[in-house]
């Protein structure tokens, strides 16, 4: 017979997943939904273009099926745009000071932080 051996409790699964959010996380994603229902105000004319073609346009993949974004591109698209255009957001520093609540922690949120500083630091880059 196999032997069993007990863990310790304090020992997780590795398989078990551990979320934890960061703290401006669900401030922002509060701000930007009541932005989406207030139709996008303060966003460029072009954004609103953009958000109508690809939110509210049907689209067709090669093969005819029908097409649409995951919530999560679509929030992730719009965070980007409501912090920038509407917070004025330019700086990693400018999203930590603005919207982290606890001191000293220092903000992570991958798609917030991959989405801005790959969309803008070219134009930040030729704005110095």
């Amino acid at each position: 017979m196999a032997r069993k051996t007990a863990q310790p409790p304090e020992q997780e699964d590795l398989l078990t997943a551990r979320v934890t959010t960061a703290p401006c996380v669900p401030e922002i994603r509060k701000a930007v939904k009541e932005w989406r229902e207030r139709k996008y105000k303060g966003a460029t004319a072009t954004t609103k273009i953009l958000f109508n073609f690809w939110f509210a346009t049907d689209h067709r993949r090669a093969d005819g099926q029908s097409f649409q974004y995951y919530t999560a591109q679509r929030e992730a698209v719009e965070t980007v745009a409501w912090l920038y255009e509407v917070e004025k957001v330019r700086r990693h520093r400018d999203l930590v000071e603005r919207f982290a609540k606890t001191p000293g922690y220092m903000f992570c949120n991958t798609t917030i932080l991959l989405a801005t500083r790959s969309r803008w630091r070219p134009a930040l880059a030729r704005r110095r």
